[in-house]
């Protein structure tokens, strides 16, 4: 199944994110997936799993983190930080129109992002999907389940 490259800006349009959406437009889909990779990973991890999400009726969207794939790198000096990647996911949902609360979905080091993204923007976030995360905290439990 075909996929669109994209490019987001995000951070005050300063910074600039790649990645890859598969499925038809906003208006045509009954649900959004953003999906986050791993430690050192691109979109491209996505290629296999999207299409089954896109087959379903969702619009799927897959970006490279910062430093990853065809992202943008931070300078030599610069950190990269799990607290403001989290807004940047949000900043991607903004940027691509989500109104509507959204799947995130995540892998390894994405699946902590996604989680801490649900923890703290969960009026902006229908479910999680976290692929082999540890969440890096102890103490997280499910406390509710909704089929979607």
């Amino acid at each position: 199944m075909a996929f669109r490259e994209i490019t987001v800006k995000v951070c005050h349009d300063s910074f600039t994110l790649a990645g890859r959406a598969w499925g038809a437009g906003n208006a045509d889909v009954k649900h959004r997936i953003l999906a986050w990779p791993g430690w050192l990973d691109n979109c491209g991890s996505w290629d296999t799993l999207a299409p089954y999400f896109v087959e379903q009726g969702y619009l799927f969207v897959a970006m490279d983190p910062p430093g990853c794939g065809l992202s943008q790198h931070r300078p030599a000096c610069g950190w990269y930080n799990d607290y403001e990647e989290c807004i940047m996911m949000m900043q991607v949902a903004d940027k691509l129109g989500w109104d509507e609360p959204f799947i995130i979905c995540g892998h390894s080091r994405g699946s902590n992002l996604s989680g801490l993204a649900a923890s703290v923007f969960r009026h902006r976030i229908r479910a999680a999907l976290l692929i082999e995360g540890s969440l890096m905290a102890s103490g997280c439990y499910i406390t509710h389940y909704e089929q979607v």
